[in-house]
């Protein structure tokens, strides 16, 4: 019945779009009803097509982002929420992508400095966890490092503070740091 509904959904929007080829709206209505079907490819066309449009928004991005993940192109992924950044500088989930990217590429100081930005802006749990297990301190000097160790270590205790429990079936969280844990 769900996938009835989802053809239905995408048989909606081409009728839409037969009509107005360029109403966005259809647009990702539709990429989404192929994602849902397995037809990645395709999404990927249609939702290209979307993010040329003008003004685009910046989760039009970072869903076409998401979207170039699944299809392992990762610098094509990486070029797309950096345009969501370049829409909306503080977007948390462009912020976090990128920097599952840079961490995923061995660029860890990239990494950090997202991470940073997404701490600063949002105290995310994920991200707390990620700032403190996945990424080495990257100081310049002793006096930098112990620092960093005792802002790691005040970011974890806040976190506990809140009785926060990490339930991998609620969080989404990247894949290294999964392979880092199991």
């Amino acid at each position: 019945e769900e996938s009835q509904d989802v053809f239905w959904t995408l048989e909606a929007s081409l009728e839409i779009l037969a009509r107005m080829p360029q109403h966005r709206a259809s647009l990702v209505v539709a990429a989404n009803a192929l994602q849902m079907l397995g037809r990645l490819d395709e999404s990927h066309r249609v939702l290209t097509k979307a993010s040329l449009l003008p003004n685009a928004t910046a989760d039009l991005h970072i869903h076409l982002g998401n979207l170039c993940q699944d299809l392992n192109r990762s610098e094509e992924a990486r070029e797309q929420y950096q345009i969501g950044l370049d829409i909306e500088p503080d977007s948390i989930p462009a912020l976090k992508n990128l920097s599952q990217l840079h961490l995923a590429a061995g660029k860890v100081i990239d990494a950090g400095a997202m991470l940073d930005r997404v701490l600063r802006l949002d105290r995310d749990p994920v991200a707390v966890l990620l700032n403190a297990t996945m990424l080495p301190p990257l100081v310049k000097n002793l006096q930098d490092l112990e620092s960093s160790r005792e802002n790691v270590l005040n970011n974890l205790n806040e976190l506990k503070a809140t009785g926060f429990q990490l339930n991998l079936e609620h969080h989404v969280i990247p894949t290294l740091f999964y392979a880092a844990y199991h």
